[in-house]
């Protein structure tokens, strides 16, 4: 139900973004433009939200979104219909914003949907993305020390 929900929540924003883009600055109908957003949100959240995110990060994830969106707007738009227009720089645009919309819409994933839980206490144990923690010892030897100490001390 969580994916569901997340997938219609990307799938509601694009359509906005899309719509304002693709709809006012070119024209194109707004049957074609839900279309584009349909397919464009579903084949990005198997992609880059659940390939990407969850492996290689947020950053990653919304720098593999921007290709993706861009040739897929490209391609779909220029199916879509006849454009006085070329579509290139409508998929420059629109996959500039949506990379940015991604950008903080991976901050909802990884906190409300892609998750590990505890299995005692169903709380998150932690955010998929475990970045090493390394410790550093910095001591000396008590047993030497104690020994320099006793040589030094006349008897």
């Amino acid at each position: 139900m969580k994916h569901f929900a997340a997938l219609f929540v990307k799938f509601l924003s694009y359509s906005v973004i899309l719509l304002f883009v693709l709809g006012f600055m070119y024209e194109i109908s707004a049957g074609d433009v839900v279309l584009i957003s349909l397919i464009l949100s579903a084949g990005l959240y198997v992609t880059g939200d659940l390939y990407v995110l969850p492996r290689f990060g947020n950053r990653a994830a919304a720098l593999t979104d921007f290709p993706l969106a861009f040739l897929g707007i490209w391609t779909l738009g220029n199916y879509a219909g006849d454009f006085p227009r070329g579509m290139g720089s409508a998929g420059l645009i629109s996959a500039v914003i949506l990379s940015i919309f991604e950008f903080y819409y991976h901050y909802y994933l990884l906190r409300n949907v892609i998750q590990e839980r505890d299995r005692k206490g169903g709380k998150p144990k932690f955010r998929l993305l475990k970045k090493p923690v390394y410790h550093a010892e910095i001591a000396e030897e008590p047993l030497q020390r104690n020994r320099e100490e006793q040589n030094r001390r006349p008897t």
